[in-house]
């Protein structure tokens, strides 16, 4: 089966964005979107529509353009993290595209996560130590300089390990506010 986020493709989605002057790029609007979910947001297709699109004119075919493709992958998110067993893909450029090289696509995808899982108002105090380590990790990746281009193999394998680790470091929060979310003596023995 085929999830939404695999029928988007990035560049037509990072394009479409341009098109219509979204300020952010297609890795932070999935980052938003992956936050959002990851913190169990009660509203996250409102918090989805006014962090991402609500200045959008609703008459405006670009516009609807590139609405259609962030609720694609506003989608696929969430079918992401329902799959508990990592379904998680950071959407990311396969290669730098214009004007977005892979380390600053990775940078903005750790923004959009810090700042979707920020919306909700839910407490750290839920997380395990591991997961708090890794939303600090995350905020150490979102606050890095990528003004340099990354090229050579030893740096693209080190994006690469970076990616995982952010990849496994959500699933871990995710998981860790998805138990804390049940109800009492409703959690799952692993």
């Amino acid at each position: 089966m085929v999830s939404e986020l695999e029928t988007v493709d990035f560049a037509q989605c990072q394009a479409a964005m341009q098109r219509v002057n979204i300020p952010f790029s297609a890795a932070e609007a999935h980052g938003i979107a992956v936050g959002l979910f990851s913190a169990q947001a009660d509203d996250a297709q409102q918090h989805w529509v006014q962090s991402v699109y609500a200045e959008l004119d609703a008459n405006d075919v670009l516009a609807n353009e590139a609405r259609e493709l962030l609720d694609q992958v506003f989608l696929g998110a969430e079918k992401q993290l329902e799959d508990t067993e990592f379904g998680l893909q950071l959407f990311l450029p396969d290669e730098a595209i214009e004007n977005l090289p892979r380390s600053t696509a990775i940078r903005d995808w750790a923004q959009g996560f810090l700042y979707g899982f920020g919306l909700t108002g839910n407490s750290q105090a839920a997380l395990s130590e591991e997961s708090q380590e890794a939303l600090r990790d995350l905020y150490e990746i979102a606050q890095l300089d990528v003004s340099e281009a990354y090229a050579s193999n030893d740096e693209i394998e080190m994006l690469v390990e970076v990616e995982e680790y952010m990849r496994v470091g959500v699933m871990m929060i995710a998981e860790d506010l998805r138990i804390n979310a049940q109800p009492e003596g409703d959690h799952e023995l692993h």
